[in-house]
This record gives structure tokens, C-alpha cells and sequence, in this order.
């Protein structure tokens, strides 16, 4: 564990033993906070033999989830005209790590309890069972109630600190981000790196760096300084953005879309059949409904199928109406 921060020792030897006993891992985290990193850290000094293989939910299109990670048979669907192995059968003798797990639909989280526990799978459209052949990882930053109670219960959580909870690893993580970028930093920009918070972690302090490096290939400070100055003003007019309702309740959110009330009720429980987060009116008079927000979900719901609503209108048509 040479280089490993401190704080992220106890994680990554957790991490170490499970995977030496077969046990599922989930990283839970913040963005950017290093669960990418530390899953590839427990792959190195795991068990493994063979690759570490990466899939990221939130990358990959919705129809070809299932496929993509269990593979399919001829014929499984349409479209589907020959076997196709998926990524989890690929990481033989090595690890598969499954991130964004939280932007799993519930159903589909389902469909890990057999190979976490059992350590078998079946391709989709067939009956035999395979043999999962390598160590699983799961990470996310969404909430633990995002992810089923069963399938959490399946494996080891770990917690991966923030950077601003483990000041001693923003020096170890300047100084990996320095030897990825072949760049130095001056003693008065090192200083002033660790004492600030990082509140978006390591990812920030990543590109921080990135674009405050001068001519040499060395860090200005006052570069440095400008740099986070801009994202901080970046981050409150988006905050403000976020706690501005925009709609007031049902009826509004009826008019945005051109829909019915029937029709949008009929689209939440469609929603929430299929284990899909929605933004939900708790209360007629104080929703919390932002736009953007309402506009991924139905996006979400237009890529896993064409819903037809009571109106006629599908699932994208709703996406075009905002």
C-alpha cells in the first residue's frame, strides 16, 4: 500500500479482504471523491489475475443495459442475431466494476442478487447458468436508498471519504495529479491547495490544476486562485437556479408539458413501476418540481421504451415539449 494516502488505507485493505474472500464491494461517496480510483487500487492488490473492467450505467443506452452486462442468445431480442457475450462475462479472472449503480433501474438491480450472491448469470433470451468468473464492484454517490436493500446486503459497503474530511490526502493527491500532468508546484500554491476545502474533491482539484499551469508546466497561484474564484460564483447561480420552483403544483406541471392530469399521473406510476426516481409533487401546494429535472426524467423514460401515455403521446414527445 506504498503511496496510499492514510485515510484511504482502511478502505482499500476492507476492500483487499473482501475481494480475497469473494465478497462483493460497494463504494459509496461523493462525486469525485475517488471510489473510480479506489476500486482500481482494490483490483491491484487483490487476488486478481486478470483485467479490471469498467462499466458506467449513466454511459451506456437503456434499451442495452441487460445485454450489455449479462450479453444475450440469438434471438433474444429483436435485433439480436447472434450470441453476444456481455462485460461481466468478459472479466475472467478479474474485476467488473459496475459504477453509477444508483442509475440502475430497481429491476435491473434485481437481476445482480443471483450473481453476487450465487455467482452465476444467464445471458439474456437462455436458460443454462454461467459461472461469474471474476471480483464485482459496485460504486455510486446516489443516496444508500437508491439501491436496493437486498442487493446492498450482498456485499461489503465501504464509505469513501471526501477530500475535505481527509486533509492529509489532499497532499498525496496533488502530488498524483502533478505526476499525471508532468507538473510542479511552487510551495506557496502547494500551501494554499491544502488549505482549502475542495468541496467537489479530487475531480476539482484535477482540473484546478489543469488550468492553472503557466508556460512551464508549474502551477500559478494566482491562476490557481482565479480558477476556483469562477467555479465558486458557477456554483451559487446554479444553486439558485436549483431552489427556484418552477412549477406549482399538478396543474402547472400539466401545462408545461401540455398534458393531462390523468395523463402525468398515469406517467409517474409508470415511472415508479419500472423503479425509475422521479421528481415527485409531495404536496399540490409546495412541489419542488425544477425543470431540468423534469426533463432528464422523461428523457430516462423515453429511452428505456416508447411509453404511450392516455393522450397518445409517447414518452420522447413529452421530452419535446420542454
Amino acid at each position: 500500500m506504498h503511496g496510499i494516502p492514510a485515510s484511504l488505507q482502511l478502505a482499500l485493505a476492507r476492500g483487499i479482504k473482501a475481494a480475497k474472500r469473494g465478497v462483493p464491494v460497494l463504494l459509496l461517496g461523493e462525486p469525485g471523491a475517488g471510489k473510480t480510483w479506489l476500486a482500481k487500487k482494490i483490483h491491484e492488490h487483490g487476488p486478481q489475475d486478470g483485467d479490471l473492467v469498467h462499466v458506467n450505467i449513466a454511459e451506456l443506452n437503456p434499451h442495452a443495459i441487460e445485454s450489455a452486462i449479462f450479453g444475450h442468445v440469438r434471438g433474444a431480442y429483436t435485433g439480436a442475431h447472434a450470441d453476444q457475450a456481455g462485460r461481466l462475462e468478459t472479466a475472467i479472472d478479474g474485476s467488473f466494476l459496475i459504477d453509477e449503480i444508483g442509475d440502475l433501474p430497481t429491476h435491473l438491480q434485481a437481476k445482480l442478487l443471483r450473481p453476487l450472491e450465487e455467482g452465476e448469470f444467464s445471458r439474456m433470451g437462455e436458460t443454462r447458468s454461467r459461472t461469474v468468473k471474476c471480483h464485482i464492484i459496485l460504486a455510486t454517490n446516489a443516496p444508500r436508498s437508491q439501491i436496493r436493500k437486498d442487493l446492498r446486503s450482498r456485499c461489503r459497503i465501504i464509505q469513501v471519504p471526501p477530500l475535505r474530511e481527509r486533509p492529509s490526502g489532499i497532499d498525496s493527491a496533488l502530488d498524483e495529479v502533478l505526476a499525471e500532468l508532468g507538473a510542479t508546484c511552487p510551495d506557496s500554491a502547494r500551501k494554499w491547495i491544502l488549505g482549502y476545502h475542495w468541496p467537489e474533491n479530487v475531480r476539482q482539484l484535477r482540473m484546478a490544476v489543469r488550468l492553472s499551469l503557466d508556460d512551464e508546466d508549474a502551477v500559478d497561484l494566482a491562476e490557481l486562485q482565479d480558477v476556483i474564484a469562477e467555479s465558486e460564483e458557477a456554483e451559487k447561480v446554479t444553486e439558485a437556479n436549483n431552489e427556484r420552483p418552477i412549477l406549482g403544483s399538478y396543474a402547472d406541471a400539466c401545462a408545461a408539458l401540455g398534458l393531462s392530469k390523468n395523463t402525468l399521473r398515469a406517467l409517474v406510476a409508470s415511472s415508479e413501476a419500472r423503479g425509475i426516481p422521479c421528481p415527485t409533487v409531495v404536496d399540490t401546494g409546495s412541489p419542488r418540481w425544477l425543470l431540468h429535472r423534469l426533463q432528464g426524467w422523461i428523457d430516462r423514460l423515453a429511452g428505456i421504451d416508447a411509453w404511450q401515455s392516455s393522450d397518445g403521446a409517447t414518452a420522447g414527445g413529452f421530452a419535446g415539449v420542454l
